[in-house]
C-alpha cells in the first residue's frame, strides 16, 4: 500500500486489520501530514515487513505503537520532529534489521523502547539516529 505524499493527518486505529489486511507486507506513509503513532495503529500485521513513515510531522511514538509485527525488518522514521519516544514503542520487533530515526528532535534515547528488539543473533539491527538533538543515552524506564 503506497500513500506516499499526500496530506494524510491521521491513521484511524483500525484502518489496518489483521485480518484484512494479512498478506500486507509493505506500508508506505512518507510525506504526509502524521502526528502521531498510536497505540494498536499497525497491530498484528503478521506479514508486514516494511513501514516507512519518513517525512511526516511525527513529534511522538505511543508505548507498542508497533505491536505484533513480527516479520517487520524495516522502520523509517527519518526526517520527522519526533522528540520523544516512549518505553516499549518498538517491543517485539524480533527481526528488525534497520531502524532509521536520523533527522528527528530526539533529546533523549532508552535502551528501553527496543524491549525484545532484534532477538534472534543472525538478524543484527542497525539504528540511525545522526543528526538529532541527543543529550542523554540512559538504560532507565521513561515514559510508562
Amino acid at each position: 500500500m503506497n500513500f506516499e505524499s499526500n496530506r494524510i493527518s491521521d491513521i484511524p486505529q483500525n484502518l489496518f486489520h489483521k485480518n484484512v489486511h494479512k498478506n500486507l507486507y509493505d506500508i508506505r506513509l512518507s510525506h504526509n501530514r502524521l502526528l502521531m503513532v498510536k497505540a494498536g495503529t499497525f497491530h498484528g500485521l503478521m506479514r508486514l515487513q516494511s513501514l516507512i513513515l519518513a517525512g511526516n510531522l511525527i513529534t511522538e511514538i505511543e508505548t507498542e505503537g508497533f505491536k505484533q509485527l513480527p516479520r517487520l525488518s524495516t522502520l523509517s522514521l527519518s526526517s520527522n520532529k519526533i522528540g520523544y519516544i516512549n518505553s516499549r514503542a518498538f517491543k517485539n520487533l524480533e527481526n528488525l534489521q534497520k531502524l532509521e530515526l536520523q533527522f528527528n528532535q530526539l533529546r533523549e534515547l532508552s535502551i528501553h523502547v527496543f524491549d525484545n528488539c532484534s532477538i534472534h543473533w543472525e538478524n543484527s539491527m542497525t539504528l540511525n539516529i545522526s543528526h538529532n538533538n541527543i543529550r542523554v543515552l540512559s538504560s532507565y524506564i521513561y515514559g510508562n
